[in-house]
């Protein structure tokens, strides 16, 4: 997984929504996966502070959804585009 750069926007959404840092990706990976069609309705999210962990017991959609994290850790553009379809756009 790629390391995650230091992102004031990252910041700024928790900030402004009183989440913590696992909470967001939470959010935001779930909402990345839904617009790629992948049905993450038997996936447990579990933010834990400023980490999330994610069980599902498919490898394949496992796999699938560490690939959509790496963009949104790595693509601002992407991370925005998700930003902009989750509940959390009014920044």
């Amino acid at each position: 997984m790629p390391e995650q750069y230091d992102n004031n926007y990252v910041d700024l959404l928790v900030e402004e929504h009183h989440l913590n840092q696992g909470e967001l990706w939470g959010i935001l990976l779930k909402v990345a996966a839904k617009n790629k069609d992948l049905d993450v309705s038997n996936v447990y999210f579990q933010p834990e502070g400023d980490i999330f962990v994610a069980y599902s017991s498919s490898y394949e959609l496992s796999k699938k959804m560490e690939i959509i994290l790496n963009k949104l850790i790595s693509d601002d553009d992407y991370l925005i585009h998700t930003v902009k379809l989750s509940s959390l756009n009014n920044i």
